[in-house]
């Protein structure tokens, strides 16, 4: 390499190292706030999309649901709003893609998923997870339907305890 060349790339060097830095201190400085997840406008938004904020600390009842394989711990709750919310923790993993919690208003054990069940929400792993119930619970029967998305099959309906209502 020539001389010339060498003392180009050295003062090449010396700049990007004084500008790199100087664009690191800048972006450490500059960085955006974020807004934290408790504050106001996030939980109306958690709110709206069917997440529960805060429960009371005492539950209205609890038990277990039992089908072949698969075993819940339930247990129902009011939130900050009143609002029912049924709190779900299986005892093991259950071994189905996909998992999806449905409310059916069904006088009888549904055999399938049928148009007019509602979604409650996701239920993977053993993590407690809450849900918000519809109103009609209070009032009317109906099953709570365990349903595989990927496998397309019916896992467990259990028929909504009584014990669970208001």
């Amino acid at each position: 390499m020539l001389l010339s060349h060498r003392k180009t790339h050295f003062f090449a060097f010396a700049v990007l190292s004084v500008l790199l830095s100087l664009c690191f201190i800048a972006g450490i400085v500059l960085r955006p706030d974020y807004t934290i997840a408790t504050s106001p406008e996030t939980t109306s938004l958690f709110e709206e999309a069917g997440f529960v904020i805060a429960t009371e600390e005492e539950a209205i009842a609890s038990t277990t649901l039992k089908s072949s394989s698969i075993s819940l711990e339930a247990a129902t709750q009011f939130d900050s709003r009143d609002r029912l919310v049924l709190i779900l923790k299986p005892n093991r993993p259950i071994l189905s893609p996909d998992l999806l919690m449905y409310w059916d208003e069904t006088a009888s054990k549904p055999e399938e998923l049928g148009d007019r069940a509602l979604l409650l929400g996701s239920l993977a792993g053993t993590s407690r997870r809450q849900f918000i119930l519809p109103d009609a619970i209070a009032e009317n029967q109906g099953y709570l339907i365990l349903y595989s998305q990927a496998g397309k099959e019916l896992l467990a309906a259990w028929e909504f305890p009584s014990e669970l209502k208001p």
